[in-house]
């Protein structure tokens, strides 16, 4: 097709936010071509759903001689378009399925936005998505190609042609307006909030749930009442604390960062003084964390416990009475151990070898900083033969910082272990993350902490 010296197609005929699928059905059903030709004539690769270049999407949009701005809403995604903000929600597609709203199949359009997860009802009509299982084998983008295109010949007299009744653009400022509260919530959040210069990672890198996000998006600006009812029932009541810290300890910060990673040097913080004699204030917010834990677990009637398998711990349901011998922990047991391993002693959370590696590595990384003045070597017998210079500027940035966390993940725990009590698998965790944040400022200096509805410990 590469060759044709014209195609079917006419100024206005993409839709704004219409989906690639919805795209990719009409162009080939109006010029009569598969999608292998679809590919070539675009030199694009649709199978892949992905956001395109700026480049290709204004060379489609040349070719198709249409708006280039409605074609960015076609052919990037959402995902992307929020990207580059700290506040976001992230969903992945549902590979064999195709979501769509009967009412737009009705007049010929599917949008982009009935894909992403994070979205329950069409943002058009506000009704319940549907949805069409892809169950055959063969290319997914394929797949669902045919499955659309079938859903609008059944459904729409006019399509691929369009539809008498053009109504989404004139409901489209629905759809703007999605995007629009999600970067405005970024941009309320104040001053203070926006040169972030570390996050706590509590699950690792992974993203926090949806609910998390649009708890913290929602406090921040509330969504407009033409688009709030396309949610589900987020969390709500999410709130920010804060804590402020001067230009000392901001200049500190920046000293000891140009030799060390600020993750690594709060790592070393929290070891060392976990073998300390002269206990922080952390350590003590600990102890109550593991003791309201234990609180809820006077005696073990668990179902589950971890044991190894192979390479590694996997959950296994077993009659309480029969528990096999001692070293293998319950839920609960678990959860205090996760405690003792991110504030604790690692030779209490960790078997002896594992232990011995992490002081070693710990005790690498300190006599490689030495000259920062941080740690202090001294003669230890159970320690890691090192303690943290308590004159440091940073002793309270630092202790602050793992009681927010610490805060935080004891929420994390008794909402995991409610849900194992409900019937959930242990394997099942969705934790809250991300919530811990340190910015700076003119002034030095800024730690945000969310906190979720029904805080328990303060």
């Amino acid at each position: 097709m590469g060759n044709y010296p014209e195609i079917n197609w006419w100024l206005g005929n993409l839709y704004p936010y219409e989906s690639v699928l919805s795209f990719a059905a009409r162009f080939c059903t109006l010029n009569s071509i598969n999608i292998r030709q679809l590919n070539e004539y675009f030199k694009i690769h649709s199978h892949c759903e992905l956001s395109l270049s700026e480049d290709q999407i204004v060379r489609i949009a040349k070719k198709l001689g249409d708006d280039t701005d409605i074609a960015r809403t076609v052919f990037s995604t959402i995902d992307d378009r929020l990207y580059h903000l700290r506040y976001r929600p992230s969903s992945s597609k549902r590979r064999r399925e195709i979501r769509y709203c009967e009412d737009c199949i009705r007049n010929g359009y599917h949008s982009c936005l009935h894909e992403v997860g994070w979205i329950y009802k069409c943002p058009l009509h506000q009704c319940e998505l549907k949805t069409a299982t892809i169950d055959a084998a063969g290319v997914i983008f394929e797949l669902k190609f045919n499955v659309l295109t079938n859903l609008m010949r059944q459904h729409c007299n006019a399509w691929p042609f369009g539809s008498e009744n053009l109504f989404f653009l004139r409901e489209m400022e629905k759809i703007y307006s999605i995007e629009n509260w999600i970067v405005e919530a970024n941009n309320s959040i104040s001053q203070d909030a926006h040169n972030e210069v570390w996050v706590s990672r509590l699950s690792g890198n992974s993203l926090p749930p949806l609910s998390q996000v649009f708890g913290q998006i929602i406090s921040l600006k509330a969504p407009p009442k033409s688009i709030a009812p396309i949610f589900s029932d987020f969390s709500q009541g999410w709130s920010i604390k804060k804590n402020y810290f001067n230009n000392e300890i901001k200049d500190e910060l920046h000293r000891v960062t140009s030799l060390l990673c600020i993750d690594d040097v709060f790592r070393l913080y929290k070891y060392v003084k976990a073998f300390s004699e002269i206990k922080s204030p952390f350590s003590s917010k600990l102890k109550s964390a593991q003791e309201i834990i234990k609180s809820k677990h006077s005696k073990c009637e668990c179902n589950w416990i971890l044991m190894r398998e192979g390479w590694g711990f996997h959950w296994v349901k077993m009659n309480p009475e029969y528990r096999p011998y001692s070293g293998i922990r319950c839920p609960y047991e678990e959860a205090i151990n996760e405690l003792e391993l991110g504030w604790g002693r690692h030779d209490i959370a960790l078997s002896r070898r594992l232990a011995m590696n992490s002081m070693n590595y710990y005790f690498t990384l300190i006599t490689m900083i030495k000259e920062l003045g941080l740690f202090k070597l001294v003669n230890s017998i159970d320690g890691i033969g090192a303690e943290w210079n308590e004159d440091s500027p940073l002793s309270e940035l630092f202790n602050t910082m793992a009681e927010c966390e610490i805060k935080v993940q004891l929420r994390n725990m008794v909402n995991w272990l409610d849900f194992i009590e409900d019937g959930g698998h242990p394997s099942l965790k969705s934790f809250n993350s991300r919530c811990v944040r340190l910015c700076e400022t003119d002034e030095g200096l800024t730690l945000i902490r969310w906190i979720p509805p029904y805080q328990i410990i303060h």
